[in-house]
């Protein structure tokens, strides 16, 4: 008897909703450049250790997911990449460095045109929880030799 109150109590307690939706963030990250990439991240405040390395070849991509409470933060790049600076090697001819660093409440670095890092420069995708950025072959022209 005493064994069946505790089955009878366990399968209640699995079938109640917590009511705790999770929602997913999808980040996609595209490379169109023409070239092999590999994006390097660190932080500023220390930037001779790596955070993350990322190795995408020419015309494939790199996915990641985050899943939250709903309700959380929402969440951008910056936090897939772990860091808020970013080296994108573009098949070592040509790099390109992005910075997007809150100082003091000002965002330094975060406007630059395609820029990674930068919330504005991404383009979400059915709502805002999925997020793409494309490499293309004009920011390969656009890197430095």
């Amino acid at each position: 008897m005493k064994n069946l109150i505790y089955l009878i109590c366990f399968t209640f307690f699995i079938s109640c909703d917590t009511d705790e939706k999770k929602i997913s963030y999808n980040f996609k990250i595209e490379n169109n450049s023409g070239k092999d990439i590999i994006i390097t991240s660190y932080n500023s405040q220390n930037p001779t250790v790596i955070q993350r390395t990322i190795s995408i070849s020419n015309e494939s991509f790199f996915i990641e997911s985050i899943e939250s409470k709903e309700g959380d933060k929402s969440y951008i790049f910056e936090d897939i990449l772990k860091g808020d600076s970013i080296v994108v090697n573009y098949n070592n001819e040509r790099i390109e460095i992005y910075t997007c660093i809150d100082r003091f409440g000002t965002a330094l670095g975060c406007d630059e045109p395609r820029n990674l890092l930068s919330f504005y420069n991404v383009v979400p995708l059915e709502n805002s929880k999925n997020t793409i950025y494309k490499f293309t072959s004009t920011d390969y022209d656009n890197a430095n030799d």
